[in-house]
């Protein structure tokens, strides 16, 4: 069964570097001859936010069907931008998440002065979100897709989330 709260807590403890589920995991940046390169891109607030993609990963838990993107920065600043589809049927689609207080969608963590804000959907009073899977290769493991949309945070402070692109492989858990 779903925890309403599990997601914020996850938000909570993943700039930390600790991740909530038995894959802890990266995406290696090692590649094979003719193999399709891992790339993920991103703009916050229309500024590019530069992804280490070695730090990031995308995992799909068997489980609760939940898809979960987590871009991290190579500032070495705790920043992370996280797309999360609940339900995914392992299937192309484009997904506009126009309820606030669903778990899918987008969100953007950063610590300022030592202080995680925390960016999320059901903060804005209004917006959607889009998720496009446009390719899932469950034989590959691997998945490329596109996002957008806007977050806020308690204080009224939005973030815009543009540009999100991602070709890379997925790890499942349970």
């Amino acid at each position: 069964m779903y925890n309403p709260y599990s997601f914020l807590l996850a938000l909570y403890f993943l700039p930390f570097g600790y991740i909530p589920h038995k894959a802890t995991r990266g995406i290696s940046p090692a590649q094979t001859a003719g193999a399709t390169p891992n790339t993920a891109t991103v703009a916050i607030d229309g500024k590019p936010f530069i992804v280490d993609v070695a730090a990031s990963t995308l995992t799909l838990n068997t489980q609760s069907r939940y898809l979960t993107l987590t871009l991290n920065a190579t500032t070495g600043s705790r920043i992370q931008v996280i797309a999360q589809l609940e339900n995914f049927k392992k299937t192309p689609g484009r997904y506009v998440i126009a309820d606030p207080i669903s778990p899918s969608g987008l969100y953007f963590t950063e610590t300022v002065n030592s202080r995680v804000e925390s960016f999320e959907p059901r903060m804005c009073p209004a917006g959607t979100r889009t998720v496009h899977i446009e390719d899932f290769n469950e034989k590959q493991h691997r998945i490329r897709g596109t996002f957008s949309g806007i977050v806020c945070n308690g204080r009224g402070r939005t973030v815009q989330v543009t540009k999100g692109e991602f070709n890379l492989p997925f790890e499942t858990v349970h």
